[in-house]
């Protein structure tokens, strides 16, 4: 299959305490990281505004929009998918959403991790949001579905698990995000939705 040429992609995360931006202009990724748990909304168009200005570019100059789709904070990735939406509907450009999973994984792997990493993200009292992936020609792929449960409750098949923790940065979303634009699985602002896995979980506990 052919991929097209690199777009010119904003990513953004909020699913975690930390609101990250990222722009991918067909070089070197810019990207800002802020830890603001109670202010994403403010920091993160703040932060859009900015790389754009960095980047030299404008909104009405993107190819395409990328997003942190979840699991993780309910505010934060609801917040994060309206952004993009609401961008997507005014610039009628595609977005690319992102497993946060996927992106913690994506970043194990830029620092040199192994060819199968187990990412998760914290939820509280133990419990986690995680899954499994493995690299294939160079992309991070899951090889499970997303769960939620208790850190102790993870059974790994057989394999060099390498585990990924950490928060699921913008310049990861955007580098998965690029490669799956140029493949087609782009979406329009009708489409994307946030993922969450916790309502289930609770559900389970609560029986």
């Amino acid at each position: 299959m052919s991929i097209s040429p690199s777009p010119k992609l904003l990513a953004i995360d909020a699913s975690t305490d930390v609101c990250s931006v990222a722009l991918a202009l067909g070089g070197p990724l810019l990207e800002y990281n802020e830890q603001s748990p109670k202010s994403h909304t403010r920091v993160l168009l703040a932060t859009i505004h900015r790389l754009l200005q960095e980047g030299g570019i404008t909104l009405a100059e993107l190819d395409c929009l990328a997003f942190g789709r979840g699991p993780g904070s309910f505010t934060g990735v609801r917040m994060a998918c309206s952004v993009v939406q609401a961008f997507g509907f005014a610039l009628q450009i595609p977005i690319v959403p992102v497993s946060t999973l996927r992106a913690v994984a994506e970043g194990a792997k830029q620092q040199g991790s192994s060819q199968q990493i187990l990412a998760t993200l914290d939820v509280g009292r133990g419990a986690v949001y995680w899954g499994l992936f493995e690299v294939v020609e160079g992309l991070v792929q899951p090889v499970s579905k997303e769960h939620i449960g208790q850190r102790e409750e993870i059974v790994l098949p057989e394999g060099n698990w390498t585990l990924a923790t950490g928060f699921p940065s913008a310049k990861a979303v955007a580098s998965i995000a690029v490669v799956e634009y140029g493949l087609g699985n782009a979406m329009t602002a009708e489409q994307v939705e946030p993922v969450y896995l916790r309502e289930n979980f609770v559900k389970k506990s609560s029986t």
